[in-house]
């Protein structure tokens, strides 16, 4: 009766693509996060453009509601495939590469923070999250190949868990690796109040 149904959501309209239409759906998915205010997982398969999804979701977060302040987590192989795509799709943004020598750790994201809009860095650079981040909020947090967060027991996972954020979305290709219980680790970091990794 399409009562379930996610509701139509336009993308910015100045766009240096155009997206597709199942990666339109992706984008309303996270619209509709957006709008429930609940966290929650973008999942498909590899190679489908989540990237791109997650890029014009979080322009459309900038300009609707102000959004200031965004951290993307992923693999480290991946962070400069994201400068590149939020390059091509979003030029107007401003974005920052932080991955500084452990030493320098708390200087860089200190002295960095308000570089930039959208602050990316690589997972294992999370294993001891840098000290802005115990007492500071970010808007938006996205974790890019969130199955790397699977086992709750994890430094990173930990890491991830006690940060302070206003929307949390994960981006995932393979949202159950072996199991169940990889599903249940990232519901439970999402919305712990009601779901257990247990």
């Amino acid at each position: 009766d399409g009562k379930d149904a996610l509701p139509e959501v336009t993308p910015p309209t100045t766009l240096k693509g155009d997206l597709r239409s199942y990666q339109r759906t992706g984008f309303a998915w996270l619209q509709f996060l957006r709008n429930m205010q609940i966290n929650g997982i973008l999942a498909d398969d590899m190679g489908l453009g989540k990237t791109v999804q997650a890029i014009m979701a979080i322009r459309f977060l900038i300009y609707n509601d102000h959004i200031k302040n965004i951290l993307i987590l992923c693999p480290k192989s991946l962070v400069k495939n994201w400068v590149a795509e939020i390059q091509k799709w979003s030029p107007e943004l401003s974005v920052i590469d932080l991955n500084p020598p452990a030493n320098l750790k708390n200087i860089a994201w200190d002295s960095c923070i308000e570089e930039a809009i959208v602050k990316i860095t690589n997972y294992e650079s999370f294993k001891e999250k840098p000290k802005y981040f115990l007492e500071n909020k970010i808007d938006v947090l996205i974790c890019d190949e969130a199955h790397r967060l699977r086992k709750n027991s994890s430094q990173i996972s930990s890491s991830v868990a006690t940060l302070k954020t206003d929307f949390f979305w994960m981006l995932s290709g393979s949202p159950i690796e072996k199991d169940e219980k990889d599903l249940s680790t990232l519901l439970s970091i999402l919305n712990p109040r009601k779901f257990s990794s247990n």
